[in-house]
């Protein structure tokens, strides 16, 4: 079964989704949504997404396919105590870059306390690379995207993770635009 993924091959949400379907080899075709001209505003597409968003619950759909589609590696833990300390970095704000100039400073900051949580496990959730992990690829790319080098200009552990999580299958799919998958 091909699943249909509706939105923008260049926008946020529909990175993460894709990349979280590229992850667990889900096949989709991308529904390119024209939003330029308000076709997500178009009664068909109202009748998909009545609020007329562009996958604005993307986080929500990634949970709702992990759940649905077991590839055979959860992105999501099912041990408490793991799956406790993935709601965790879930719930950690995510980058904001709505007013990147004036905060990159205060980013600075969440970056250190991602350092001491870096420092001591593989991934933003644990050992092992999670959904938690593809939750933050598309925000994250938007900072080298306006011509921050904060995830690369030193040696800190948030830097490891970043360059892992970047060189990840699921990111090179889906960093330059969203196609569809056959996975």
């Amino acid at each position: 079964m091909v699943l249909k993924l509706y939105g923008s091959g260049g926008s946020t949400c529909t990175r993460r989704v894709g990349a979280f379907m590229h992850e667990e080899k889900i096949s989709f075709e991308l529904v390119q949504v024209d939003v330029a001209h308000s076709e997500h505003k178009s009664p068909a597409y109202l009748e998909k997404q009545p609020f007329g968003q562009i996958l604005y619950l993307s986080r929500a759909i990634c949970r709702y396919l992990e759940d649905k589609f077991d590839q055979g590696h959860k992105l999501i833990p099912t041990d408490p105590k793991k799956k406790g300390i993935f709601e965790q970095a879930a719930s950690i704000p995510r980058l904001d870059t709505a007013v990147f100039d004036n905060l990159i400073v205060e980013l600075g900051k969440r970056l250190d306390a991602y350092d001491v949580i870096l420092s001591k496990q593989k991934y933003a959730a644990g050992d092992e690379f999670t959904l938690v992990d593809i939750f933050h690829l598309p925000y994250g790319w938007l900072l080298e995207v306006a011509g921050s080098r904060i995830m690369y200009d030193e040696k800190r552990p948030i830097v490891r993770w970043w360059k892992d999580i970047t060189n990840h299958k699921c990111w090179q799919a889906v960093k330059d635009g969203v196609a569809g998958s056959n996975a």
